[in-house]
């Protein structure tokens, strides 16, 4: 599949309350135990510090997308999931989403960002580190689950290009 940016864009509180089910859904399947609550998606909608971005097949399925939490007067970011449906993984579509939502993030002020990941998450360690993070610790006990958490950060200037094809 051909990722261009007609396929993702960020999304508004009008689509994202008309499609709740689909990422409460997408969540849930990817993320098992891990994922939110569909009280915690309806609470999103809230609060204007939540960006995200999605990314939809030629048919308009979801199959993707990216949640991030602004902190414009602290210029930073706290990226809070990147979840892709299993047959569309690998494919650079989180690479792409990523970028993106950082660009729109930088032209409002932000000027860094931070996640915590799964020590045990290998691939996506990876596209982390490709997109210049580094590992600042790790928190013990950091999911339900019990599993332990890398708290990783990269700055923006460290960002790789974007080279959507259209």
């Amino acid at each position: 599949m051909v990722v261009s940016s007609r396929n993702i864009f960020e999304v508004t509180s009008e689509f994202l309350e008309k499609h709740l089910v689909q990422f409460y859904q997408l969540d849930k399947v990817e993320l098992g135990q891990e994922s939110w609550t569909l009280k915690n998606w309806e609470k999103s909608l809230d609060d204007t510090g939540y960006k995200l971005f999605c990314c939809l097949s030629k048919d308009e399925e979801l199959i993707g997308f990216i949640l991030v939490h602004s902190i414009v007067q602290m210029q930073q970011a706290h990226l809070l999931k990147i979840v892709i449906a299993s047959p569309f993984k690998r494919l650079g579509i989180a690479n792409k989403m990523f970028i993106l939502a950082m660009e729109d993030l930088a032209r409002l002020g932000v000027n860094n960002c931070y996640l915590e990941v799964g020590i045990d998450n290998f691939s996506a360690i990876a596209l982390y580190r490709s997109l210049a993070f580094t590992i600042l610790t790790t928190k013990k006990k950091f999911y339900k689950s019990g599993k332990s958490a890398y708290a990783m950060q990269c700055f923006f200037g460290g960002l790789p290009q974007l080279n959507l094809s259209d």
